[in-house]
């Protein structure tokens, strides 16, 4: 099927729209937009291509519309007072020499893309190799996550198909483990034990 028609697929819900909807959402969230990507891949039959695609448009915009902001701080004393940078603008031969690694590391580990970023337009890392170093970092990442999250999604449909129960056998549960570790113990102690007298002979 020619790209064209599979973007206005009927088997698509909303068609260009739906791919719209992953661009957009991974400047929200990378993780969740990801996991919607392999949810509607399974569900709306989508193109896995133009699916991973639009996630990856999204997480790169992302990425280079943080690295233009340290770049525009530059030579923006507002932006800089904004954004509270004040390094030195020269590149330090730690981030040229881990540039791939720092990259892959900022998509794992939660906090840390924000400032890394910044910092790298700051101080004058390569537009270029910043951009080839994110582009091929995300498509791996998107990737492996992908795969994952549409095996996940398979396999729990045929679960969920022999047993129905279990989303509400889930919920459950997590309301008894809920009361039993957020509002039991502050139940506990808004009411404490009262102390009985101990007599003595």
């Amino acid at each position: 099927m020619p790209i064209a028609a599979q973007i206005v697929s009927s088997d698509a819900a909303f068609g260009p729209l739906l791919y719209l909807s992953l661009f957009f959402g991974t400047f929200l969230h990378e993780g969740t937009a990801i996991a919607a990507g392999a949810a509607v891949f399974v569900t709306q039959h989508t193109s896995a291509p133009l699916t991973a695609a639009a996630l990856v448009a999204g997480i790169v915009t992302g990425d280079m519309s943080v690295y233009g902001l340290g770049a525009l701080a530059r030579r923006n004393k507002w932006l800089q007072r904004k954004l509270g940078v004040s390094a030195p603008l020269h590149t330090q031969p730690l981030i040229n020499n881990r540039l791939i690694r720092i990259v892959a590391m900022c998509r794992v580990v939660p906090g840390i893309l924000y400032p890394t970023f910044l910092s790298y337009g700051w101080r004058g890392v390569p537009f270029l190799r910043f951009a080839i170093t994110s582009i091929s970092v995300t498509l791996l990442y998107v990737t492996i996550l992908l795969t994952l999250f549409v095996q996940f999604s398979v396999q729990l449909a045929e679960i969920l198909q022999h047993w129905p129960a279990i989303p509400f056998i889930a919920i459950g549960t997590a309301g008894v483990v809920l009361v039993v570790r957020w509002f039991w113990p502050r139940q506990r102690r808004s009411h404490p034990t009262r102390q009985h007298p101990v007599l003595v002979d």
